[in-house]
């Protein structure tokens, strides 16, 4: 539809994360599990406790700082996440290449010998997150919810469970107002809905790898370059 409604658009298609590496730390895991899935429910502590019990028999499973024995679980999520990354990446490639196919080419500035992807309508190109940068861990390049500090102050919220569990982003504070103006008040996705995405660093590693694969068809686009 992008393709068809703006003919002489160039599309960037950019690629997925990892959500969970093995160095999201466990504590930081399970905290987020525990209080996103069993938050709001009454019978918290049992089903905690149920849960805690199941992933305890994760096969080769070791004590984290958090008293969970998870170390199982956590590396069979980080092999998800590999697998979704390289599932998503190949499917989106394909995608660009059929649409690549199915359009005639756009004429280059110059002709002279030029990157293929110069007159191509679509472009892919994969964003480069590493262990390091997965969820929770040491360089995350995504924001992740934790226990709301004091000095917080939300704007049109109420006290309630959800209140309790927030985004590190800086429109926490200023979203239960759009989640409200939005008919969403109290919905939960909505009050969270800065989790898991790229914070400014994960911003800044897909402005930088479009950036790249840009720099070198620009030459032949015909676009106007400003400092």
């Amino acid at each position: 539809e992008v393709a068809d409604t703006f003919p002489n658009a160039r599309i960037v298609v950019p690629g997925y994360f990892p959500l969970i590496s093995e160095s999201t730390p466990p504590h930081i895991l399970w905290e987020t599990v525990r209080e996103w899935v069993f938050g709001s429910q009454e019978t918290e502590a049992q089903s905690v406790e149920a849960f805690e019990d199941d992933w305890a028999q994760e096969p080769g499973a070791s004590q984290s700082p958090g008293g969970l024995k998870m170390a199982g679980t956590l590396r069979r999520l980080a092999e998800r996440s590999k697998e979704f990354v390289q599932a998503s990446n190949d499917a989106l490639e394909d995608a660009v290449k059929y649409l690549n196919a199915k359009r005639p080419p756009l004429p280059a500035l110059r002709p002279v010998p030029q990157p293929p992807e110069a007159s191509a309508r679509a472009m892919f190109v994969p964003i480069p997150f590493g262990d390091d940068n997965a969820y929770g861990a040491p360089n995350s390049f995504l924001w992740r919810l934790g226990r709301k500090n004091p000095a917080l102050t939300l704007k049109c919220a109420d006290d309630n469970f959800i209140t309790r569990f927030v985004v590190n982003d800086e429109m926490q504070a200023e979203r239960p107002c759009m989640c409200d103006q939005a008919g969403r008040k109290n919905d939960v996705v909505c009050f969270r809905a800065g989790a898991f995405h790229p914070n400014r660093k994960g911003a800044d590693a897909y402005f930088n790898a479009i950036r790249e694969r840009l720099e070198k068809i620009i030459g032949f686009t015909g676009w106007a370059l400003k400092e």
